[in-house]
């Protein structure tokens, strides 16, 4: 197993080599400022990274990994080996996860704005500054580029040139972007979630809320699945957002992931994070179809640990 340190990597040390996964590429466990990467074959850890600041969701883009966290930098890693390839310092403090589109590395950090990467060796191709602090989860990829929401209400989209494809205001700051392709999933300070087009900032529809979205949308054989802080965890329909189903949960959410056919979910429990695999009955699974039909939910201790 490989182990690095942020500080170490930033100034240019990789602490041990590490072995390739025999085929694909490895699972990624993060929490806090730990990191590692999981052979998906054999559960064997080949590699982890403990950083001196939170680390945000990595990302994975082709053999890459992208790791961004509270100090300001941004690390692509070697996916299969954890060897560094390239850093990036916006020199402010947060950087949030990045979206790929149409090749260029869509970075937002919280003070000095919007950046484009060149993904192979983190070149700064262009640099745009914003007029306010992005929010949570800001960026989200959307039709030709990417989406971002700011703390003045704005939810704009750029393409991978960093020109405006479109802007629309709210009345209260969206968070936690996410998009299935068609549609730009927003939740808000408000307690609403809403959908837009990705081609032009349309508001398709918008639904009231217990309390607001803390995790970005996952899409679920056909479902959207959210999770607000009541915690609880929710399905609905993506077409009308008609929420379907709703279970309580007893711990806060720390991750919600969809892993091929599996939907996985974190809680903290007495600060340790505990995995359950969550299923659904009774919901349809094609979102074109008239009528609806309510989801039911199970949720039950994973035999994995989320990767």
């Amino acid at each position: 197993m490989s182990r690095l340190s942020l500080s170490g990597l930033l100034l240019g040390g990789l602490l041990w080599a590490a072995s390739a996964p025999a085929g694909g590429l490895p699972h990624l466990e993060w929490s806090g400022a730990h990191l590692a990467a999981i052979d998906p074959g054999s559960g064997r850890v080949l590699w982890s990274l403990e950083g001196p600041a939170v680390l945000f969701r990595p990302v994975t883009a082709g053999d890459q990994v992208f790791v961004s966290s509270r100090s300001g930098r941004l690390l692509a890693l070697d996916a299969r080996s954890g060897a560094r390839r390239w850093v990036f310092r916006s020199g402010d403090d947060w950087i949030y996860p990045p979206v790929v589109s149409g090749g260029v590395l869509l970075v937002v950090a919280r003070q000095s704005g919007l950046y484009g990467l060149d993904a192979a060796d983190g070149r700064v191709l262009w640099h745009r500054t914003l007029p306010q602090e992005p929010t949570e989860a800001p960026l989200a990829l959307a039709g030709r580029g990417a989406a971002l929401a700011l703390f003045d209400g704005r939810l704009l989209a750029v393409d991978p040139r960093g020109r405006t494809l479109w802007q629309t205001r709210l009345a209260r700051p969206a968070l936690n972007l996410s998009s299935d392709g068609r549609r730009l999933y927003a939740g808000g300070y408000d307690r609403r979630l809403r959908a837009f087009s990705v081609e032009d900032g349309r508001l398709l529809w918008a639904t009231g809320l217990r309390e607001r979205l803390v995790l970005p949308v996952v899409r679920y054989h056909g479902l959207g699945i959210a999770v607000t802080g009541r915690p609880a965890l929710l399905a609905f329909e993506p077409a009308s957002g008609h929420v379907l189903g709703e279970i309580r949960l007893q711990a806060d959410v720390a991750a919600l992931r969809r892993d091929g056919d599996r939907l996985q979910l974190r809680l903290r429990r007495r600060n340790k994070a505990v995995d359950y695999r969550v299923s659904l009955s009774a919901g349809r699974t094609n979102d074109s179809r008239a009528g609806s039909a309510p989801v039911r939910f199970s949720v039950v201790p994973a035999k994995e640990k989320l990767p």
